[in-house]
């Protein structure tokens, strides 16, 4: 029953880890948006999201918002 929400952002960083190649956004990622993906601003999937905060203020107080690249 919750509408669609769309936050804007930019990457940030990029890093590996697990070898995998990553990259920190600065839109925060809630848990249970992790598997979600993530647009650039054409609309194209750029990722995955996996890592972020456990609510709203965990997030805000953590600048670790993960996403996978596709």
């Amino acid at each position: 029953g919750k509408t669609v929400s769309f936050v804007e952002g930019a990457v940030t960083s990029t890093f590996v880890e697990s070898a995998t190649r990553r990259f920190s956004i600065s839109a925060h990622i809630i848990e249970g948006n992790s598997g979600g993906p993530v647009f650039d601003d054409q609309g194209r999937v750029l990722g995955v999201a996996y890592l972020g905060g456990r609510n709203a203020q965990e997030a805000r107080e953590t600048d670790r918002h993960g996403v996978v690249p596709i």
